[in-house]
């Protein structure tokens, strides 16, 4: 098998509740702030939600000068970003400005793991649909080694996922191995955290929860649940048995100085850069590539510069009006651009076209 990169954006959750970008913050208003939360905690996740919504109005105000993308939670996120590097945005008090990009990153993890379902069996509580057929269909017929997984998503649907099969993602954050397949989440991860006492980024992996006996599972009805690690954070640990030194999620905000503001995050974007320019196979499921994001044009152009010679480049989304193609055209290059396909289907239907996945196994 070919080396494969497998780039996932966030149509690939749609289908298990995850929010997708355009709807982001309307998700966000129906979520209960502090809901699950105790003391202290459940006082700052319900101070967070105020003031994200109160910087939402603030930048509603802006849009008879400038048009900002309100309804969008990465264009409201960058916006965030440049209010709290410019010390201003009218309305909001300056501890409050200061606050916005912390504030943003607890909205972001508590309107996904409110929103993702999870099913109960009887005995099991069963991955988000449709990643466990994902794991199941492909990640374990191919050889691992030739595998590897690009997200933009929060979520941690796929790590689940991989979990319950007897598999662990390996984040590629630093030294310290985490699994054996490489998970290389672009923009951070609602189980990743910064800790106090190592000062380094620490990953609370899905096999870290199982033996800390932190898989927080929240009812939903009486067959679907929502995972919970926002309101288990005090309780979990990196370094052996330090309690309470966890702060995040390490989220990274969709803005153009993200390398120079999370240096941390470089060794999971050298990794992603090595793994496209050793690409032969590159398969797209639910990215969009939007026209904001300039951070994966850069990212492909610089980082699929290496020997290898592409074979495929597949991209499956419904696509109706034909722009998500237009724009993966747009930035291939001649090598890349007749081995360039797009499938219109959504991630759980191309899970079940045997077709091309055996194309790609056998090749």
């Amino acid at each position: 098998m070919k080396k494969t990169v497998i780039i996932l954006g966030a149509g690939a959750s749609a289908g298990s509740g995850a929010p997708l970008m355009k709807d982001f913050l309307d998700k966000a208003e129906n979520v209960k702030p502090g809901d699950g939360y105790t003391g202290v905690e459940a006082t700052r996740a319900i101070e967070s939600f105020r003031t994200v919504f109160k910087g939402l109005r603030a930048l509603r105000h802006a849009y008879a000068k400038s048009k900002i993308e309100t309804r969008n939670i990465e264009s409201v996120f960058a916006a965030f970003e440049m209010a709290k590097l410019l010390g201003t945005l009218p309305g909001l008090e300056p501890d409050e400005i200061e606050s916005l990009t912390f504030a943003m990153q607890h909205v972001i993890r508590d309107t996904v793991e409110t929103s993702v379902r999870f099913r109960f069996d009887d005995k099991h509580y069963l991955p988000p649909w449709p990643y466990n057929d994902f794991v199941v269909k492909f990640i374990q017929k191919a050889e691992r080694e030739r595998i590897t997984i690009l997200t933009f998503n929060y979520d941690i649907n796929l790590e689940y996922a991989l979990f319950y099969n007897g598999i662990n993602a390996e984040y590629c954050l630093g030294e310290n191995k985490t699994g054996s397949l490489k998970v290389l989440k672009l923009h951070g991860s609602l189980n990743w955290f910064r800790c106090g006492a190592c000062e380094q980024i620490a990953p609370i992996t899905m096999a870290m929860l199982d033996n800390q006996h932190q898989f927080n599972w929240r009812p939903v009805t009486d067959t679907l649940f929502a995972l919970r690690i926002g309101p288990s954070v005090s309780q979990l640990y990196h370094c052996p048995k330090k309690l309470g030194v966890l702060d995040g999620p390490v989220i990274v905000p969709p803005t153009s100085n993200k390398l120079a503001q999370h240096t941390e995050l470089k060794s999971v974007w050298a990794a992603a850069a090595t793994e496209l320019a050793n690409a032969e196979n590159v398969l797209v499921f639910g990215y969009s590539l939007p026209a904001s994001d300039h951070f994966f044009r850069y990212l492909y152009a610089l980082g699929s510069i290496g020997d290898a010679r592409p074979k495929r480049f597949w991209v499956f989304d419904p696509c109706p009006d034909g722009t998500v193609e237009q724009r993966f055209a747009d930035v291939l290059g001649p090598e890349t651009a007749d081995r360039f396909q797009m499938r219109k289907m959504d991630f759980a239907a191309a899970l079940n076209d045997g077709n091309w996945q055996e194309a790609v196994l056998l090749s």
